[in-house]
């Protein structure tokens, strides 16, 4: 039975791929910062007996060892990852990130007269879209070296590539798009250093997918996403309609390409395509 972990579990991205693989033969730990707070995860779990919750939070690397959180459980997170499986792992898919908020809309030039907002925000991305992801691997390396597959997988975005963002004319999402291409980096040094161990090292863009509900966006919001879509349509296949896909095809996917990874493939930066047509 091949094990995962999946990091920000509690919804999305990532909650698909939970609910994807706990209907193959997989073993699935979710890394959650809130297991109480996620009813679907934790209904998933309950019908699941391969799907097990786990606490993590990337921007507080004390997580990954003892600590309580509401009803969850005080186990340190890889000693009870390492509990259920033997001692390895076969594939980590760090899904946790932070994504733009407010600002998402602004330029660097936009932040003109207000510099300690522009570092807050640079602060903030790069914690956890950056050092977060580090710190997770390192975590996990002595379980994923005893297992048989040794797969990482970090998911970034098509607006961290940078012949991309320059030929859309997409200056917004800065601090998230550069903590992207950064991740990416991270990925590749990640990869340099284990060549000659079989790992794979794979960083993953989902593409253009709707994680969010249409009943909790404003009509300025759906303005701004269509918007986004026409710019990136410049740049992208002529067949594409400018539409976000759905979770479940964005997953299916992306483990389809995780699956036909190999150790040739590492430090890779692909689409969930398997190349680099983002869209």
């Amino acid at each position: 039975m091949v094990s995962y972990v999946v990091t920000r579990a509690s919804r999305g991205l990532g909650l698909q791929f939970v609910k994807t693989l706990a209907v193959c033969d997989s073993m699935v730990f979710a890394f959650v910062r809130n297991a109480d707070g996620s009813t679907d995860l934790r209904q998933l779990a309950e019908f699941n007996a391969n799907v097990y919750i786990v606490y993590g939070d990337l921007d507080k690397p004390t997580t990954l060892k003892a600590r309580n959180r509401g009803t969850f459980r005080a186990v340190p997170a890889v000693e009870e990852v390492a509990k259920v499986t033997g001692g390895s792992l076969d594939v980590l898919i760090n899904n946790a990130a932070k994504i733009p908020g407010k600002n998402s809309g602004l330029g660097l030039s936009d932040y003109i007269g207000q510099e300690d907002v522009l570092v807050e925000e640079f602060n903030e991305f790069f914690k956890t879209n950056v050092i977060g992801a580090a710190l997770l691997i390192n975590a996990f390396l002595s379980l994923l070296e005893k297992g048989p597959t040794k797969k990482v997988v970090t998911i970034s975005s098509f607006v961290g590539d940078v012949d991309f963002v320059v030929k859309s004319g997409h200056p917004a999402s800065a601090s998230y798009s550069a903590s992207k291409s950064a991740v990416n980096m991270v990925n590749a040094k990640y990869a340099a250093e284990f060549r000659e161990k079989g790992f794979v090292f794979l960083a993953v863009s989902p593409g253009f997918v709707k994680t969010w509900d249409n009943k909790n966006t404003s009509p300025e919001f759906t303005k701004h996403v269509d918007a986004v879509a026409q710019m990136f349509k410049k740049v992208t296949r002529p067949d594409w309609e400018a539409l976000p896909s759905t979770p479940e095809k964005s997953v299916e996917l992306v483990l389809d390409v995780i699956d036909k990874a190999t150790p040739a493939d590492s430090g890779k930066f692909v689409s969930q395509f398997g190349n680099q047509v983002w869209l």
